[in-house]
């Protein structure tokens, strides 16, 4: 096995501009490059980036430098530990060296601060660290982002991604409701649809069997009657409208339900596992179940506990997190739903939260299994913007979106 050339691949990973963009995310600098004749050239990529706020293209290096393309041979973010390891290794030894002959024990602790923290700095990712000096960059990085005119994941059903803009990266979302209001129907509904736009969905089942869930999906994906599969009164004809409807939604591409042990339900399993798939969407049922990475006991600084670590992993992955939540019974009296402190939520969630879907239904509503989808809390949209959706289980698995309400709260 040949041993890897670091200068030379830096200076075909800095030739690929996705792997110049990210080997700057994360600390790498062309003082990491030992080769001197090479030097050169990666601080001139790197300034270049800098200046314009776009790697160079072939014409404008090859212009000025002879290059053999041979492109990168192994990911960028191995390669950036690589460096990393080998520059903290130089500066250590150099950093003792100088400091050998240091006689007072307070400049000798001083100077090994000052020089170790200068070793943080260049090789710490500088992925979340932004000065005034990125506008470049980030205005390239914008315009591209704005010019696709992508919305965030969906929630299920286009008039509401309309007004909310869908589950953006690092949104945590909580759909709120009390218990049989279909709760974990619209989150299945919402990992449908994600899978449908061409995501990759993970929802942890907490409550509900991976099969239980399963069966659900099977129901909902193909329109077969979900209350005759679980009498198992299903035709033939029902079985294979199934199959057709999921071989076809399995074409689309890996969607993922999982129904994690009793000891894996923290927040870090979550993160793990999705990582593992490299889901782009997380979902799941329900909050309740989430277990503390710590139990300190009360219940309310558990949940606030795990409300922030829900948050903490959406944004340190920049990806959505949806999850369900249930809210107080005194909520399940109101005709209709003022805002989220007359739903006895934590106040964790109200605080975190990029946005509160209350799913709520009045007596004449649960007759006729109409569900109303309301905005509760909107960090990036207009709060009490309400839906009415008529959920079928019966004779056919459907969810029939009937438009807009208006609210008392919004009149």
């Amino acid at each position: 096995m040949s041993v890897l050339d670091l200068d030379n691949e830096f200076v075909q990973q800095v030739l690929v501009p996705e792997n110049l963009v990210e080997l700057k995310a994360a600390g790498v600098t062309p003082n990491m490059v030992k080769d001197s004749k090479l030097k050169p050239l990666v601080q001139f990529i790197f300034d270049y980036l800098h200046d314009y706020g776009k790697p160079p293209n072939e014409t404008t290096v090859d212009s000025e430098w002879e290059i053999q393309r041979t492109g990168p041979t192994v990911d960028a973010e191995f390669l950036a530990d690589k460096l990393k390891m080998r520059y903290v290794r130089s500066k250590h030894k150099e950093i003792i060296e100088e400091l050998a002959d240091t006689k007072d024990p307070n400049d000798f602790v001083d100077a090994l601060i000052s020089r170790a923290h200068e070793v943080w700095s260049q090789v710490s990712s500088k992925k979340h660290i932004l000065s005034s000096e990125d506008y470049r960059e980030l205005i390239e990085e914008f315009k591209v982002y704005a010019d696709k005119n992508e919305q965030g994941a969906t929630y299920g059903f286009p008039d509401v991604d309309e007004h909310t803009g869908g589950a953006g990266p690092g949104h945590l979302t909580f759909f709120v409701a009390r218990p049989k209001r279909f709760k974990s129907w619209f989150l299945l509904n919402a990992f449908v649809e994600q899978r449908r736009q061409g995501r990759t969905p993970i929802l942890f089942t907490l409550e509900l069997t991976e099969k239980d869930m399963y069966k659900r999906l099977m129901c909902l994906v193909s329109g077969v009657s979900y209350t005759r599969m679980v009498k198992n009164a299903l035709m033939p004809s029902d079985w294979k409208q199934i199959e057709t409807a999921m071989e076809e939604f399995n074409s689309l591409g890996p969607a993922y339900i999982v129904h994690p042990g009793f000891e894996d339900r923290k927040v870090s399993s979550f993160v793990l596992e999705s990582e593992k798939v490299d889901a782009d969407v997380v979902l799941v049922d329900q909050l309740s179940f989430i277990h503390p990475e710590k139990n300190v006991g009360r219940s309310d600084e558990n949940t606030k506990s795990i409300v922030h670590a829900l948050k903490v992993a959406a944004t340190k992955q920049e990806i959505p997190y949806i999850v369900v939540c249930q809210f107080n019974r005194e909520a399940a009296q109101l005709e209709d739903l003022a805002g989220a402190d007359k739903i006895g939520l934590s106040r964790s969630i109200e605080e975190t939260a990029d946005l509160l879907v209350a799913l709520h239904r009045n007596e004449d509503e649960a007759d006729l299994n109409i569900i109303r989808m309301r905005i509760l809390e909107g960090r990036y949209c207009k709060s009490n913007a309400t839906w009415g959706i008529k959920v079928n289980l019966q004779n056919r698995t459907q969810f029939t979106f009937n438009g807009p309400i208006v609210s008392r709260a919004s009149e």
